[in-house]
């Protein structure tokens, strides 16, 4: 599936999307920008290891690394789905249309009930798209008709597969809330992964 997304990505021109590890990364870093300009809730004095994480946030913490990476990581995802979704509303094929439209809802509410829990444990999460993907954006919003569809549901297919193994990664973290989190949330990912290819294998 990745081999596929690949080939639309380069007849499209457009770049390819980041996995969820490195855009939670460059998200992080884009947060840290904003907060050097008045965002006084990220601790700018905190210095990056390179895995989406910082040593003060971290200390802010009552959650281990890898659970800070994991939620970092899904908030970054879930911010992307919607950002894409939004585009893929424009497409003349209703299924594509509601595929996105559902997706956008879902990754809306999975944002809402992810901050709440960040508040919670004290990680802060990124706050925006990378300057790759804001222009990965730019360049599918000149694209439609199939063209669109099948980038879109390429898209789709190739985050949710690393999504998943994110979540169920998640999902056996040691801290009872965020495993809650991330086995609540596997059930509607794998359900959007499986309906995604259905709608692949309808557009060859």
């Amino acid at each position: 599936m990745r081999f596929l997304s690949l080939i639309i990505l380069v007849a499209l021109g457009i770049q390819s999307c980041r996995s969820p590890e490195s855009r939670a990364v460059d998200s992080d870093s884009t947060a840290s920008d904003s907060t050097a300009q008045g965002d006084s809730t990220v601790n700018d004095s905190s210095k990056s290891d390179g895995k989406g994480k910082t040593a003060g946030n971290l200390m802010q913490s009552n959650i281990d690394s890898e659970g800070a990476d994991f939620m970092k990581k899904a908030g970054a995802n879930s911010m992307w789905e919607i950002q894409l979704a939004d585009i893929a509303a424009k497409s003349s094929d209703p299924k594509i249309k509601d595929f996105a439209m559902n997706l956008k809802k879902y990754h809306t509410q999975l944002n809402k009930d992810l901050k709440n829990l960040s508040g919670k444990l004290g990680i802060v999460l990124p706050t925006g798209l990378t300057t790759e993907e804001k222009t990965h954006l730019e360049n599918m919003r000149k694209t439609n008709g199939q063209e669109l569809d099948k980038h879109y549901i390429g898209m789709v297919i190739s985050d949710h597969e690393e999504i998943l193994a994110l979540f169920k990664a998640g999902a056996s973290n040691r801290k009872k809330e965020l495993s809650e989190f991330a086995i609540k949330a596997i059930p509607t990912i794998e359900s959007h992964f499986e309906k995604a290819k259905a709608l692949q294998a309808q557009l060859k």
